[in-house]
C-alpha cells in the first residue's frame, strides 16, 4: 500500500499550539515530506514504525535534534529491521524521506506513526546552540562535566577533551542517553602535538568549531617558598600552556568559519588574593590577560573571548581534597569552606554552567573581553 498525504493538513495546525496533528478515525499520521522549509516550526514527539524497515537506498530517515530527546521522543522498530537515526545540523528540520521521489511510503512500512507538534512560539528559543559544535576541555567532570550536559541540552555538538577515558566514556553516554549528541577524545592540553590531534579528529567528525571552552587546569597549595620548580611548571603546562595550545589550534578554524566564541575558565584568584596559591593564582592571571589579548586580536574575525572567575565550586576535587587533607574532620572543613564565601554556602557546576551557556550563545553577541565571577559575592561583598 501506498500512502500520499500531502503537506496543506500540516499547515492547519494553529500556530502556538500543541494539538497533535493525528487524525481522528487514525492509530497515527502518514506524512512524506516533501518540501523541507515547510516543516519549519514543526518538531517529532513521537515516531514509531511496525514492521520492517526499509532500506537505506530509499529508506526512511529521522533526523532529530537534541531538544527532541529530552522531551522523550522515541524511535523503534517492531518485527525486524533498524530505523536510522543521524543528527541533522539545521534547526526546525525534523523528518525526511530519502530517495529520488519524497512523495510517497513504500509497503514494506506496514504503519508509520508520526505525531508532530507546532512549537510553542515562533521566536527563536533563547541560548540555544543548536547546529553549533562545542570543544570542551576537561568536559568529563565537575564544571566541564556540567557545562557538557547543559551546552548538549542547548543543542550543540559536544566534543570533549579529556585526559580520564573513564570520566569522558560516563558523560558522553550521559549526554547521548539525553537524546544530545557528543564524543570525546583523550589529550594532554600540554603537548601541542597532542592537541594538534584531537583538534584534527574533531575537525574530521564534526567539520567545524563554533565554540572553545578552556577549562582543563590542575590546582596547588603552597606559597612562594614552599611551591617547587617541578610544581610551578607542573601548573603551568597544563592551565596556561594547555589553554594556549587549544586556542593555537583551534582559532584558526574559527576564523575561517568567519567567528565562534572562546570561554575561559579563570578563578576569583585572577582577581583578588588568597593564602597560599601562588603558582595556581600565577597560572589563572595568566588566562586572564590571554583572555583580553584574545579579544582584541580576534574582534575582527568575529570572534568573541570571555573568562568566568568561579570562586569555590563543590566539585569532585573538593571532595578529594577534603578526604586526602580532613579525614577526620571533613565536615567541619567543608561547612568552614563553604561559609568563607558571603553567599554562605559552595558554588553548584551547573551554576558556573550556565553562565557559561549565556556568554556562548548569541545572547551575548555584544559581550568580550570580560571577566565574569560566579563567586557568591566573594570579590566585592566579603
Amino acid at each position: 500500500m501506498l500512502v500520499r498525504v500531502r503537506l496543506p493538513v500540516l499547515k492547519d495546525v494553529q500556530q502556538g499550539s500543541l494539538q497533535d496533528v493525528a487524525g481522528p478515525d487514525q492509530a497515527g499520521f502518514f506524512v512524506v515530506v516533501q518540501e523541507f522549509s515547510e516543516v519549519k516550526n514543526l518538531f517529532v514527539r513521537e515516531f514509531v514504525v511496525f514492521g520492517d524497515a526499509p532500506d537505506q537506498g530509499d529508506g526512511l530517515v529521522l533526523w532529530t535534534r537534541r531538544q527532541v530527546g529530552r522531551i522523550g521522543s522515541r524511535c523503534e522498530t517492531v518485527g525486524g529491521g533498524e530505523l536510522q537515526r543521524e543528527a541533522f545540523s539545521k534547526p526546525g528540520l525534523i523528518a525526511r524521506l530519502r530517495g529520488e521521489h519524497l512523495n510517497e511510503i513504500h509497503s514494506s512500512l506496514s504503519l508509520l506513526h508520526l505525531r508532530l507538534y507546532r512549537r510553542t512560539s515562533s521566536s527563536k528559543t533563547m541560548f540555544s546552540l543548536s547546529g553549533k559544535t562545542a570543544v570542551i576541555t576537561g568536559g568529563g567532570s565537575g564544571i566541564g562535566q556540567a557545562i557538557s550536559t547543559v551546552f548538549a541540552k542547548a543543542g550543540a555538538r559536544v566534543e570533549i577533551i579529556e585526559m580520564n577515558e573513564d570520566a569522558a566514556k560516563e558523560t558522553v553516554a550521559s549526554i547521548r542517553n539525553d537524546g544530545g549528541i557528543a564524543d570525546y577524545s583523550l589529550c594532554d592540553v600540554s603537548t601541542e602535538a597532542d592537541v594538534a590531534k584531537t583538534i584534527a579528529a574533531v575537525i574530521e567528525r564534526s567539520k567545524r568549531i563554533d565554540i572553545l571552552v578552556n577549562n582543563a587546569g590542575v590546582a596547588s597549595i603552597g606559597d612562594a617558598i614552599s611551591t617547587t620548580e617541578e610544581e610551578f611548571d607542573r601548573i603551568f603546562s597544563v592551565n596556561v600552556k594547555g589553554v594556549r595550545n587549544c586556542l593555537h589550534l583551534a582559532l584558526p578554524h574559527m576564523k575561517e568559519a568567519g567567528g565562534g566564541v572562546v570561554l575561559n575558565l579563570a578563578s576569583t584568584v585572577s582577581l583578588m588574593a588568597i593564602d597560599d596559591r601562588f603558582a595556581y593564582s600565577m597560572s589563572k592571571g595568566a588566562v586572564l590577560t590571554m583572555t583580553y589579548s584574545v579579544a582584541r586580536d580576534f574582534m575582527n574575525d568575529g570572534i568573541r573571548c570571555n573568562c568566568i572567575c568561579p570562586a569555590r565550586i563543590h566539585t569532585p576535587f573538593v571532595d578529594g581534597y577534603l578526604d586526602k587533607n580532613y579525614p577526620d574532620n571533613r565536615e567541619e572543613m567543608f561547612e568552614k569552606l563553604s561559609v568563607a564565601q558571603p553567599i554562605g554556602r559552595m558554588g553548584k557546576p551547573v551554576e558556573v554552567a550556565y553562565a557559561a551557556l549565556f556568554l556562548c550563545s548569541d545572547e551575548a553577541s555584544f559581550i568580550t573581553g570580560n571577566a565574569y565571577p560566579v563567586d557568591g559575592g566573594t570579590i566585592n561583598i566579603r
